[in-house]
This record gives structure tokens, C-alpha cells and sequence, in this order.
């Protein structure tokens, strides 16, 4: 017999309501695993020094709830404190997850929570939120596969080391957790809600009778379903994909009940109720007149109205059908029809909405993603994780995420959608049922869409047209059978989620309750099989010890990748692993933020505060509350300003440095920061900032790390970013095609990949490198031979590699001799590595550096991984390469000390000052060329000051720099040998703080005279009479800096040499790693001193 044990026993007795009840105790042991594997390195963000969190947003968040606490439960109207000079306001953040951690954080708090106590609250929210999903996971695998496949789903939930794991550890307190968690309770809610119409049979004569006994739990049940779906909509505005979900659902099983002779007003009444409940409450919470999915919009009311619509229009019809005796097969073509001529109605009348409606189809379900999306690392294509080099192939990928259960979802979803068809005596559904596989399969394993694409003359991807195959074969499929409402309604969720997650990487966290929910069908299923539950799920008493084992080895093999690390790839003699949800939860960390941290509090505390630039008396309030401005416009204060650097790193700077970032994590401004960072001059970055509303040249400081101006091909790279942005430059304007090497083990990997003049003027390069000093290109080449290789495809490419012949880097005493060799050699390029440009780079005239981080690059792993390599690829010591970039560094835009100065007509003047970096111990050599007039007059425009730092501070408006100068600057002319010595024109001359800042006028006055740097001795005159050396030792980049070196990406490439190609700088801007312990000589005095080097060759070989 199939009846439950549980009406035998009695229910009095303790021990056997644990015995009966075993899925609480079970669940509870779950759920207490989930959290301990999500909050088990919560030391790692919580220390004494404070609170920190893993990534970007959780920072924007902290600023929300912060907000929330003081002004509860009112979240954040508009914010001034990004997105300079316009301020935002995004409905993303302020939700209702930031308020269901405010208020956690007031009731520990004990309604006057700390700061640290809110952050603290913050950073547990996403574990906590994380192990909850259990519960309604749990009962949605109860619902399909009774309470032992329940909790099986819940194992496998608990299990799982992919993004719903990683997305809700601690520290990482964004809101995809809370995300996860009200998805889950609004598709159990829908599920209960469609259960209940089924069984109650609600329809138009009771609702006219107004029965409300009769209509109580229908409308009850479908009232919570809409709250549900609101509560998710409220925590994440995009959630109107779920509508979407829910729409195409409900006119899929109102024509397949008619279709199958049954009434459609049950199922059309639960969605017009949830429906009507969902636009009524998403209607409340309207913040902007507009169709933006990211936004509480118009868009989530319209379409939860327009789906209870739909819901109601198509009930009605199918009475009108009825009362008119048509053919009910007719029905759903009739409908298929009507939302055909409704979108085709919407593009006309409504043509915004339509374009929301395409763009976002294609940006959640279409498989693929645009340059801009793919430098948003969470909204990659899933399968873009694909890396051949390490024979990570699709299977790896599925397997690192989802272990083998993936495949049995997959499974339990044909036979989720097949078991009600096979049930039926109609052969040719069989038949339909078995074809629908065959076309499925196709389509997956042989790309039928790229078939469709060429025969069919739309410009729309190969997958579209497979997205859409499937669809129709799974829609088709949904008409036939018997189907429950809610496990189709399981089925259509399902496919949906499939699609976002190969769309998005990060939807994976939605997919991962997918695949628990199939699973927990799919052994409820087997275990029926097995004779093992009956028909209502519940286990049989009397069980063989063989269907025991079968089960148990069964769920053995499943779940062994999900407990055991499966190789899924090779990097070299490592295999490359699948990782276990506890391996996971041991390895987070804060990530880069940290080696931010340093110089996020030295901006706090060692630049004005925001509205008090340059003396002014305007100070913004942090969290005060600031209206929406009419015109998205902001008006900010006198003395406010705004810090550039790429959005990546936008809300560190906001939350940790409180100050204004132009661009942040929600990509605004990008393509400002992209057209600034990379501008080609002065003038072009000042013209960016005009462009950008009235306060756009208020920007006062500029942020660049290492990543920013790092050209590697790596997850570390950010400098190719910025490009995807920029209004008309394109990768291969800055960067050459790399240059490969043969592995020992027969593969190809890059050396290096060559820069492009291009790249060295980009305004963020020749800040982090040189520093804004003047570079001069020297005699090194890189070089390399053209060969031919196969692609992936396997078609025949040109590609370039390492010389047979020699090294890749050549170095050569003059320009002249490298010239020579370029001419007779096409494959070979002057610089282009390193800090060496082929051409001159001219030194920046209003910025200058102000902080470099106690931090280093050499702290990354990558940094020193692409050392090894780069070494190994040019033959070198790793000495070349283990220098020490600072890890960020900060620049001041400032006026500028103007310089007036008098020296010999026609020639080049050099101002030169040596900087020390006190943060560092380190120093850099600034130095700017003029060329003087017929009259010998020159003028200066100069960014670094010598003096009066103690004059000019944050109090005062101004920043407390700590990059001063060692000494004056010195002016000097090149140097000329004659028979009786070296000579220079030269001055020197302080510049005031003031003089920079703007606050005095007063300009520098300079008069270079001729002084003799060296005498020769009576006699030994050289040979070649009056010549003229450069005198330009003091060349940033380093004179020392041959280039040797690939340029990756993983590293600033300050400091790679050789051997001396010149004069040496003893430190160039660009080389402040390697600079001497001691104070290095003077720039002209270094030039007599080859001169008197020079001299005493020549005389030597006159004595001989």
C-alpha cells in the first residue's frame, strides 16, 4: 500500500513527531551549514582597524543603509556625491534590501547603531540572506518532488561553489543575495497561487455572485504571489523579468487549457489578481516618469497592468470563442495573433517602450553581450569563461559551476515537460515529445542558428534565432499534455533563467535555484520509480534495503563533483580544479580596496573637504538630503570638486575618501573618464572638462593605479577598458598585435604586446609613469619575425614571434644606429615597451603628484606572475623586473607657476627639479623644455613648487601634498666643450606653493648666464673644437631603461633596463622605483662629467 506511516503513528508523542517531521530538524542542520561556509572568513573584512568589504557596490550600499539608519525608513532621494558634476540618483541601491539592513542594524543597535555597528550588520546580510534561500528552496522542491526531494535540493543549494555562493559570502554586501532570496519566495508564491486556482476552480459567475467563501483562498493565495513578486521588484528593479516570466507563462497555459477543454479563468484569475497586486505596488514606489528597467519607472506597473490584462482579455475571449462554437485549436493561434498585433502596436504607438522592451530581451536573455557590458565583469557571458589555453572547454566551465548537476537539471526538465505528454494515449504527442528532443538537441550540439542566419536576411545573431527555435519547439510542446500549472510555470521560469544566465554570468545565482528545483523533480521522480515515496511524495513504510542502496549510490555519483575537486584543465604540470563550497567560502578576501585604503584616508584627510576649495566656506554634509534636481543637473557649491579616475573605482572614493568621483560603478560618466584619461594632450582632457555642465572643470584630482595604464591582455589589465568607452579611439591605435613565443610544450604564448605612440600620450600614462615629466625616446628596438599559425577556427594567420636570430630587444648607443636598423629591417619597431616611446612626450604643465601609496605591485600575484613570465620570454634576470610601482597614485590639477626667463636666442632651455616621494622615501626627476625666441625670451608654465608647503593646507583649502622638492629648480641650456672646458647657461630659482595653487600671481623671473662646468688643463684641448652636448640628463623614464621588457600589462613599466643607452637620469619620472639611496647629482653637472669623460678619451688617444 501507498499510505503514509505518518496517519498510523500517533502524534503525541515527541521522539516520533521528530521521526515524522525529520525535514526540519535536516533543513536546520542545512541552513546552519550554508551560513557557517558563508561567514567562516568574516575575519578577514572585520578586524580593530574596522570594516571592509569585497568589491565595488557593497560600498555604495554602506552609504545607503548609512543613510536609511539616520533617516529611517526613507531611503536616499538623489545623491550629489557621485557622478560629478551632475550627481545621480539610482533606484538599484536604496531598495528594500538596504532597509531590511538598516533596520537589522537599529534593532542590534538598540536605535543608535555606529557606524562600524552598521557596516558589521551590512557585511553579514548577504550570508544570512545566502543560507535563508534554503527555506523557500526547500519548499519548492517539496511542491515537485515531495519532502525528500526537498531536501535534496536543499543539499544540493548548500552544496554549490559557483555564483550563488560566491555572490552571498560575507563581505560581499551587495544585494544579489536578497536578490536570490525574494526570486525564490516570489516563484513559491506564484506556485501556491496556481495550485490553489487549479483546486478552487475560481470563475467569473462566483466573482459576480460575489461568493467570497468561495473566492477567499484563490484571491488570498494569488494576492500573496503579487506581493512576492513586489517584494522582489522593490529589492532589485529590474526584477521585472520575472513579469515578463510570468506573462509569457500565463498566455502559454490559458491556450493550453483551452486547448485541452478546460476552463483558462482559474489560471487567468491568478495572474490578473498577483498581476494587478504587483502594478499596484510597484505603482506606490514610482520615483521617475520614465521606461528605464533599472529604475521604479513606469515600466514594472505597465507591464504587471498589461500582463493582469492580458490575463483578464484572454478569458474573456475564450468565453467569446466558446459562445461563437469555433475551433478550439484555433484559440491559440488566435492568441499567439493578438500578442503579435499587440507588440506590433506597442512599437508603433509606444515606440521608447518598444526599444526597452527589445533591448532588454536581448540584454537578459540573448546569449551574448556588447563591449561595454564585457567590461562589467559580473555581466559577461557565462561561457566567455571558456580559456583553451588551459583546456578549459564548456563542459569545465558547467562543472565549475554546478558540478554534474547541471545534467541531471536537464534531466529532470524533459521529464518535467515530458511526463505529462507520455502520459497521454495520443501517439502522435509521443511522437511530438520525441521530435522536440531531436530538435533541441540539435540546435545545442550543431548551431542551427548559424544555418538560420545565413539563409535568412535579418541582422540578428545565430543564437536569437536558436533562442527562439527552442522556444517555439518548448512552447509547442507546453500545449500538449496535462500539465500542473505551477511545474509549468516551473518549466517556463526555468527556460527563462537558462537563457539569462549564458547571457550574464552573474544570473547564475538564479539558475543555481533551477537546477536545485529540477533536481529535487528529478529524484522525486527516481525514488517513485524506486517504489520508495508514494504519489504524494511521502516515504512508503516498508522500503528494500536494495532500492536504499541504488538510491544512495545514485545521488553518490552526482553529487561526487560537488564534494570532490574534479580536473577540468592544465596550466602547466598544475591541474587546474573544480573548487568545493567550503574551499570557496575559505578563500574570499577584500580585494584591492585595501591597498586603496592608504590613499582613500590621506585623501579624507589631506585635501580640502568637499565645498571648500580654495578657501571657500560651503561644507557638503555627507548624508545630508538632497532633492532631484529638475533638470538631472546639479548645482553644486562654490569650492566643491570632483576626482577623476576610472568608474571602477568610484564609490571607494565617494565612501572611503569622501570626495566626488566623476564616473562610478553604475558606469556613468564612462565615456567622460574614457575620453579624459586617455586624452592625447592637455588641451583635449581641459576640452572634456569644459563639455561636461558648468562644473565640469572643477575636477581638481586625478586617481590612477597601476591596473589603469596596465595593456596586459588579463583580468588585471584596465588600461584596453577606457577604450571600449572612448568616442574615436580603437585598441589598435594604441596597441600592435603581440609578439609570441614557442612553449616547451608546442603551444604559443605572448611576450609582449607593443605600444603605439598613441599610448604613451594618453593623459593617464604619462601621469603614472612619467609622472608629467617630459620623456625622450632612446635607441631600442623591438624586434620580431612574421610567422604563420592556425586560429581556433583553424584558418591560416599571420602572427608575429620572438627572433630566431637574436633577442627582442636590441639596444644601440645613438638614435643613428637604431634608425640605421629599422630601415633594413620592416618587423621592428622603435620602443613601444616599457617607458619607451618612439617619439619625444612632452611634460604636463598643470599636473602634478601629490601621494603615492605605501602599497606596491609587487603585492599582486599577477604582477609577479607576468615578471616570471617576461623574464622567461626575453632571456633576462628577474632583476630587470622586480621593481616597485606604487600601487595608486594621486595628481593635482593646479594653475601653475607662470615663468619668465632670459637665455641665448635659439635653444632649448631645461627647467628640472628633483621631487621626493615621502610616502615612498623615493625620489623623481620633473623636467619641462622651452625653446627661447630670436631675443633669447622664454616663457614656463611649471606644476611643481619648492617651498612654502607648511603655507597652504587642507584648512586653508588647499592639499597637504607629500611629493615635495629636494631643492630649486635649475634652468640650463645644453653644454658646449671648447678648447678650455664645458660651459652651460644656467639659473636657479625657487617656485612658492602659492605661485602654483593660483594664490599669488607674482612670476617667476629667471636669467640664465653662462658658467664654465669644467676646465680642461692648459694643453689638452680636445681635437673637435666647440661642440655642444645635450645636457639633458635628467630624461625621465629612466637613462638606464632599455625596455627590456615585455609590457604585458601586470606591471607599470617603470623600471626595466639593460644597460646605460645615454646619459643617466638617476631616476626619471617614470623610474622613482630605482632611484638612489642618495640625492642624485645635479642634471648639468652629470653632463660635465661625461663631457670630462668624453675629453679624457680624446686626449688619451692624442697622447697615443
Amino acid at each position: 500500500m501507498s499510505e503514509s506511516s505518518d496517519e498510523k503513528q500517533p502524534t503525541d508523542n515527541p521522539l516520533w513527531l521528530l521521526v515524522s517531521r525529520y525535514e526540519i530538524p535536516v533543513l536546520a542542520v542545512l541552513i546552519g551549514f550554508m551560513f557557517w561556509v558563508r561567514a567562516r572568513s568574516w575575519d578577514r573584512f572585520v578586524s580593530d582597524g574596522g570594516v571592509t568589504f569585497r568589491g565595488n557596490d557593497p560600498w555604495y550600499h554602506l552609504r545607503e543603509t548609512t543613510y536609511v539608519v539616520e533617516n529611517w525608513p526613507a531611503t536616499m532621494p538623489f545623491d550629489p556625491w557621485t557622478h560629478f558634476p551632475y550627481g545621480t540618483s539610482v533606484d538599484q541601491f536604496g531598495t528594500l534590501f538596504d532597509q531590511i539592513v538598516a533596520t537589522a542594524a537599529l534593532i542590534i543597535g538598540l536605535g543608535d547603531p555606529s557606524p562600524e555597528l552598521i557596516a558589521k550588520t551590512l557585511a553579514f546580510a548577504p550570508a544570512v540572506f545566502g543560507a535563508l534561500v534554503a527555506i523557500p528552496a526547500y519548499f519548492i522542491g517539496k511542491r515537485l518532488g515531495g519532502r525528500v526531494g526537498g531536501l535534496f535540493g536543499a543539499l544540493v543549494l548548500a552544496l554549490l561553489p559557483g555564483t550563488i555562493l560566491q555572490y552571498s559570502l560575507v563581505g560581499f554586501a551587495d544585494h544579489h543575495a536578497a536578490e536570490v532570496f525574494f526570486q525564490t519566495v516570489a516563484v513559491l508564491a506564484v506556485m501556491v497561487a496556481l495550485a490553489v486556482v487549479e483546486r478552487e476552480k475560481p470563475v467569473y459567475e462566483l466573482v459576480v455572485d460575489r461568493d467570497l467563501a468561495a473566492l477567499r483562498r484563490p484571491v488570498g493565495w494569488s494576492a500573496i504571489a503579487g506581493v512576492a513578486v513586489a517584494l522582489y521588484v522593490w529589492t532589485w528593479p529590474p526584477a521585472i523579468l520575472l513579469i515578463a516570466i510570468l506573462g509569457v507563462f500565463f498566455v502559454l497555459k490559458i491556450a493550453a487549457n483551452y486547448l485541452a477543454g478546460d476552463s483558462p479563468e482559474p489560471v487567468a484569475f491568478a495572474g490578473a489578481v498577483s498581476m494587478g497586486v504587483t502594478g499596484v505596488l510597484t505603482l506606490g514606489s514610482l520615483n521617475a516618469i520614465d521606461f528605464s528597467p533599472t529604475s521604479f519607472g513606469l515600466l514594472q506597473p505597465l507591464v504587471a497592468f498589461g500582463v493582469a490584462g492580458a490575463c483578464v482579455a484572454l478569458a474573456w475571449l475564450a468565453r467569446e470563442w466558446d459562445d461563437r462554437d469555433l475551433p478550439r485549436r484555433a484559440y491559440p493561434a488566435s492568441v499567439f495573433g493578438v500578442v503579435v498585433v499587440g507588440l506590433g502596436l506597442v512599437a508603433v504607438l509606444l515606440p521608447d517602450l518598444f526599444g526597452t522592451i527589445q533591448n532588454n530581451f536581448q540584454r537578459f536573455v540573448g546569449f551574448s553581450a556588447g563591449a561595454e557590458t564585457r567590461t562589467i565583469g559580473e555581466a559577461r557571458p557565462f561561457l566567455s569563461q571558456i580559456d583553451p589555453r588551459f583546456g578549459i572547454e564548456m563542459r569545465g566551465v558547467i562543472e565549475r559551476e554546478y558540478g554534474a548537476m547541471f545534467y541531471t537539471a536537464l534531466l529532470g526538465l524533459i521529464a518535467l515537460v515530458g511526463t505529462p505528454i507520455l502520459r497521454g494515449a495520443d501517439r502522435r504527442d509521443v511522437f511530438a515529445f520525441v521530435g522536440g528532443v531531436i530538435v533541441v538537441g540539435a540546435v545545442w550540439l550543431f548551431g542551427v542558428g548559424d544555418v538560420l542566419a545565413d539563409l535568412l536576411p535579418f541582422a540578428v545573431e545565430a543564437v536569437i534565432y536558436e533562442t527562439f527555435v527552442v522556444g517555439g519547439v518548448v512552447a509547442g510542446l507546453l500545449l500538449r499534455g496535462d500539465h500542473d500549472a505551477d511545474k509549468m510555470f516551473v518549466t517556463v521560469w526555468a527556460l527563462f533563467i537558462v537563457a539569462a544566465a549564458f547571457t550574464q554570468v552573474r544570473f547564475n545565482y538564479y539558475l543555481a535555484l533551477v537546477v536545485v528545483a529540477l533536481n529535487a523533480y528529478l529524484v522525486g521522480r527516481v525514488m517513485l520509480l524506486l517504489r520508495i515515496v508514494d504519489r504524494s511524495g511521502d516515504l512508503r513504510t516498508e522500503i528494500e534495503p536494495y532500492q536504499v542502496m541504488v538510491l544512495m549510490l545514485t545521488l553518490l555519483v552526482v553529487l561526487w563533483g560537488l564534494v570532490v575537486p574534479v580536473q577540468i584543465g592544465q596550466s602547466g604540470q598544475q591541474q587546474i580544479t573544480t573548487d568545493t563550497a567550503m574551499d570557496v567560502g575559505n578563500s574570499t578576501a577584500p580585494g584591492d580596496v585595501t591597498k586603496w585604503n592608504g590613499t582613500l584616508t590621506w585623501l579624507q584627510d589631506n585635501t580640502p573637504k568637499e565645498g571648500t576649495y580654495g578657501g571657500a566656506g560651503d561644507p557638503m554634509e555627507m548624508y545630508g538630503t538632497h532633492d532631484y534636481p529638475p533638470d538631472g543637473d546639479y548645482n553644486y557649491g562654490e569650492g566643491t570638486y570632483g576626482v577623476m579616475s576610472w568608474w571602477d573605482y568610484g564609490h571607494w572614493i565617494t565612501v572611503r575618501g569622501e570626495r566626488i568621483p566623476n564616473a562610478n560603478p553604475f558606469q556613468e560618466n564612462a565615456a567622460g573618464a574614457a575620453n579624459y584619461l586617455l586624452a592625447p594632450s592637455e588641451d583635449a582632457a581641459e576640452d572634456v572638462l569644459a563639455s561636461q555642465s558648468e562644473e565640469g572643470a572643477n575636477t581638481k584630482y586625478v586617481v590612477v593605479d597601476w591596473k589603469m595604464v596596465n595593456a596586459d591582455a588579463s583580468q588585471d589589465a584596465k588600461f584596453t577598458a577606457p577604450i571600449v568607452f572612448h568616442d574615436d579611439v580603437n585598441q589598435s591605435d594604441v596597441l600592435g598585435d603581440p609578439i609570441y613565443q614557442q612553449s616547451p610544450r608546442g603551444g604559443l604564448f605572448p611576450v609582449t604586446q607593443p605600444k603605439k605612440q598613441r599610448y604613451y600620450e594618453s593623459l593617464m600614462v604619462r601621469l603614472y609613469k612619467f609622472h608629467g615629466s617630459a620623456v625622450e625616446a632612446k635607441p631600442v628596438v623591438l624586434d620580431w619575425e612574421s610567422s604563420q599559425a592556425q586560429n581556433a577556427d583553424g584558418e591560416s594567420i599571420q602572427i608575429r614571434t620572438t627572433p630566431q636570430d637574436g633577442p627582442v630587444v636590441k639596444q644601440f648607443q645613438t638614435m643613428a644606429e637604431a634608425e640605421a636598423y629599422l630601415q633594413n629591417d620592416s618587423t621592428a619597431q622603435l620602443g613601444g615597451f616599457g617607458n619607451n616611446p618612439q617619439e619625444r612626450v612632452p611634460a604636463l604643465e598643470q599636473y602634478r603628484l601629490v601621494k603615492v601609496s605605501e602599497s606596491s605591485a609587487v603585492e599582486s600575484r599577477a604582477f609577479v606572475n607576468s615578471v616570471i613570465q617576461k623574464t622567461r620570454g626575453l632571456n633576462v634576470s628577474q632583476g630587470q623586473f622586480l621593481q616597485n610601482p606604487q600601487w595608486v597614485k594621486v595628481f593635482e590639477r593646479v594653475d601653475g607657476a607662470a615663468v619668465q626667463g632670459q637665455g641665448p636666442p635659439n635653444t632649448t632651455i631645461t627647467a628640472s627639479v628633483e621631487m621626493r616621494m615621502l610616502t615612498a622615501n623615493e625620489t623623481f626627476i620633473y623636467h619641462q623644455q622651452v625653446e627661447t625666441g630670436p631675443d633669447g625670451k622664454f616663457n614656463m608654465t611649471l606644476p611643481y613648487s619648492t617651498t612654502g608647503y607648511e603655507q597652504w593646507g587642507p584648512e586653508d583649502g588647499y592639499t597637504n601634498v607629500s611629493v615635495r622638492a629636494t631643492g630649486p629648480y635649475t634652468f640650463s641650456t645644453p653644454t658646449t666643450t671648447n678648447e678650455s672646458g664645458v660651459y652651460a647657461h644656467r639659473d636657479q630659482a625657487n617656485v612658492t606653493e602659492a605661485q602654483v595653487i593660483g594664490e599669488s600671481q607674482e612670476v617667476v623671473q629667471v636669467e640664465l648666464e653662462e658658467q664654465q662646468l669644467l676646465e680642461f688643463p692648459d694643453g689638452n684641448e680636445t681635437d673637435t673644437g666647440n661642440e655642444t652636448e645635450t645636457g639633458n640628463g635628467t630624461e625621465t623614464g629612466n637613462g638606464t631603461d632599455t625596455g627590456n621588457e615585455t609590457d604585458t600589462g601586470n606591471e607599470t613599466d617603470d623600471d626595466s633596463s639593460l644597460g646605460p643607452v645615454g646619459p643617466a637620469s638617476g631616476g626619471g619620472a617614470g623610474g622613482s622605483d630605482d632611484a638612489p639611496t642618495g640625492p642624485p647629482a645635479d642634471p648639468v653637472t652629470r653632463a660635465g662629467l661625461v663631457a670630462f669623460v668624453m675629453a679624457g678619451v680624446l686626449l688619451d688617444v692624442r697622447n697615443d
